[in-house]
């Protein structure tokens, strides 16, 4: 809100904001249009090429099998050296 100051832009008190040697206020003007263009632009860095399923996947009913069944016969011992440096 560029009609408040800083220190009322930031809601910190100022003790905290004496603390910063340089405070930088970022204006953000609204734009759903840019904001789309902006976030497409993000995905299409990272995503993978294409839709397709990823090599490797489980089905979740194997998958939902397997957990329920580590729940109940798994139970991992943890040492006690391995306890102390955890």
């Amino acid at each position: 809100d560029t009609s408040k100051s800083v220190v009322a832009n930031i809601n910190l008190l100022p003790t905290i904001l004496s603390r910063f040697d340089l405070i930088y206020l970022i204006l953000d003007n609204p734009s759903e249009a840019h904001d789309r263009r902006l976030a497409k632009h993000l995905i299409s860095m990272y995503a993978k090429e294409g839709k397709e399923k990823a090599k490797g996947t489980i089905p979740i009913d194997v998958l939902t099998d397997y957990i329920t069944y580590a729940r109940m016969n798994i139970h991992p011992k943890i040492s006690e050296e391995a306890s102390e440096a955890l």
